[in-house]
């Protein structure tokens, strides 16, 4: 179904020159109201939550969207969902440049390392 996503995206960019994919790559809470398979409490919401995970384009187009427990850190999975994402967007638009926009609890060495290695501008906000 992910790559569906990006398959719909692509389709509706066939007839444009696309030179740069901003992404944005954030998560959110869904909270929940009773004993929901997964759920958990999160700390940072104070409630019993599923904490999903979102990569959309600048314009919202979601090219990912992850159900997760209440309980990751929020960069948990994100790695892994964007190098396929990646990989799935070059294949659709080789030569494209990308720009991935996150909050800090994205700031994590691994991420930035991915990023410079694949030619991804990058705008992570950092705790000073």
């Amino acid at each position: 179904m992910q790559r569906g996503l990006v398959h719909i995206y692509a389709k509706t960019q066939e007839k444009k020159r696309v030179k740069v994919i901003r992404l944005s790559m954030d998560t959110t809470h869904d909270e929940v109201h009773g004993y929901q398979q997964l759920s958990c409490f999160n700390g940072f919401y104070g409630t019993n939550c599923y904490v999903p995970l979102f990569i959309f384009t600048d314009d919202g187009f979601p090219l990912r969207s992850i159900l997760r427990p209440g309980s990751p850190h929020p960069a948990e999975d994100a790695l892994r969902e964007l190098k396929k994402l990646v990989k799935e967007l070059r294949s659709y638009f080789p030569g494209v440049r990308l720009e991935l926009k996150a909050d800090a609890a994205f700031a994590n060495p691994q991420i930035y390392r991915f990023c410079e290695q694949n030619d991804i501008t990058y705008y992570i906000a950092a705790i000073g």
